[in-house]
């Protein structure tokens, strides 16, 4: 998606002449351009609905472009609202001024429009990048948020507790009684490997007497 698509600007300048030009070789490049004769009007537009960039004139009647940026950044931050100052090419003063408080980018009179446009797009990018940020922030609180919940949980279950008096390794039998006989299949298996002990000890064959 190009920086164009979906981008509000607001263009103020007391000229009328430069209000549309600029308007009209905006809109060819895909923006949508809200149009302000001076300082207050700009203010009352931006007061009532969101703009996505202005291109602010400084030398304007009544609020001129240095009082009207004053106004815009006590609730507008820079990263919030890109505001590009135009001033004429002797104005430095004004440059120095309108960069203190909180202009982000100025281009010069008589307007080159693919200056004003390499500006505009660059303050446009920066927006986006900055946002895509702290989107990208905000899911990665989310997660580190979430893991520590599952490893709190995890922390705090109870561990598991074995059966009573079952031992800690290896099969347990029932004690139950063999078929046919009081006795329990743990007193026959004894028997029985009794038995073959003594079987094999008496099969063995018998050492040679020593002479």
């Amino acid at each position: 998606m190009s920086d164009s698509d979906a981008a509000s600007i607001l263009v103020v300048d007391d000229d009328e002449m430069n209000r549309d030009m600029l308007s009209r070789r905006l809109e060819r490049k895909g923006f949508t351009v809200t149009l302000a004769r001076d300082g207050a009007e700009a203010l009352d537009l931006i007061g009532g609905r969101s703009f996505d960039l202005v291109v602010l004139d400084v030398m304007m009647p009544g609020i001129d472009g240095l009082q009207a940026l004053e106004t815009l950044r006590r609730s507008h931050s820079a990263a919030d609202l890109p505001i590009i100052m135009a001033t004429a090419k002797d104005g430095s003063d004004d440059v120095v001024h309108a960069l203190k408080l909180g202009a982000n980018d100025y281009v010069t009179k008589p307007l080159d429009f693919p200056v004003v446009l390499a500006r505009i797009q660059t303050q446009l990018s920066l927006k986006r990048a900055r946002r895509e940020l702290e989107a990208a922030h905000a899911r990665m609180r989310q997660e580190l948020e979430a893991a520590a919940r599952v490893q709190q949980a995890l922390i705090s279950r109870p561990p598991t507790r074995r059966s009573a008096g079952r031992p800690s390794g290896g099969p347990t039998f029932p004690a139950r009684s063999w078929p046919g006989t009081s006795s329990t299949f743990s007193e026959l298996t004894t028997a029985a490997r009794d038995s073959t002990s003594w079987t094999s000890a008496a099969t063995a064959s018998p050492r040679p007497c020593s002479r």
